[in-house]
């Protein structure tokens, strides 16, 4: 089962680069689109098969180790527990 689900989705990262590159192909021969234009489309298109580059990665490689979380270095200790309503300050 493995194998068909990698086949599927290098299928759709095939399609989704082929219609990334037909948009950005449409923006370059529109000649009236200025380069702001170009770019933005381009960078649009590129987030879609990005979105889908990253599902592929996700589900075709191990996940990673969880992180210890980060412990900071200087200023004042963090509080474990919230704050007490009788020791708010009033005005």
């Amino acid at each position: 089962m493995r194998r068909a689900g990698d086949k599927l989705l290098r299928r759709a990262l095939l399609a989704q680069a082929h219609t990334t590159a037909l948009r950005i192909r449409a923006f370059t021969d529109d000649a009236a689109n200025t380069p702001h234009q170009l770019t933005t489309g381009s960078r649009r298109a590129l987030a879609d098969l990005t979105a889908l580059r990253t599902r592929w990665q996700r589900a075709t490689h191990a996940p990673a180790t969880p992180r210890s979380p980060a412990v900071p270095r200087a200023g004042p200790r963090l509080r474990a527990t919230a704050a007490s309503p009788a020791t708010r300050v009033s005005r």
